[in-house]
């Protein structure tokens, strides 16, 4: 529920930071807040992941979605709408957009991340013994979303 008003707040944050960046800076700026929104927001998240405090765990996944949020609204958005020349190309932009999106995380998301995360837990194993901790198996699954979530952000 606090994610999803965080990220609310922060996408209309990122949009008001990206119009202000734009009249000052021009495009660059667009592309300057989105780019603080990643950089600030690897760190954050991994905070997040290897937090073991509830408390503190609930604020930082907030201030992540606070800042994860301004980069659609500051850049991705404003950007691909100057693209077009008409309504119907910006709607064909924004489905397919959309498509890719929901579909590279499907395909890309927990599935993968499950596979990687089972194979490194396997890895570690002694004399074919499964027995690893709860703690040992959130510690690799969070190395590993960590790990891919910041990959891919970064080339984003």
């Amino acid at each position: 529920f606090t994610s999803g008003l965080a990220g609310t707040l922060g996408g209309g944050m990122g949009g008001w930071l990206g119009d202000c960046a734009a009249f000052y800076f021009g495009s660059r700026g667009r592309i300057m807040v989105a780019l603080i929104s990643i950089l600030g927001g690897i760190p954050i998240y991994g905070m997040f992941l290897f937090s073991t405090d509830y408390t503190q765990s609930l604020f930082l996944i907030n201030v992540f979605h606070i800042l994860a949020s301004w980069s659609p609204a500051a850049a991705i958005r404003p950007i691909c709408a100057d693209l077009t020349r008409n309504p119907s190309e910006r709607a064909q932009i924004v489905a397919m957009w959309i498509v890719l999106e929901k579909a590279s995380g499907a395909v890309f998301g927990a599935p993968l991340i499950g596979l990687l995360t089972s194979n490194m837990l396997e890895s570690h194993n002694t004399m074919d013994t499964i027995n690893h901790s709860d703690n040992e198996k959130a510690t690799a699954l969070a190395i590993q979303l960590f790990f891919w979530s910041s990959l891919f952000w970064t080339i984003c």
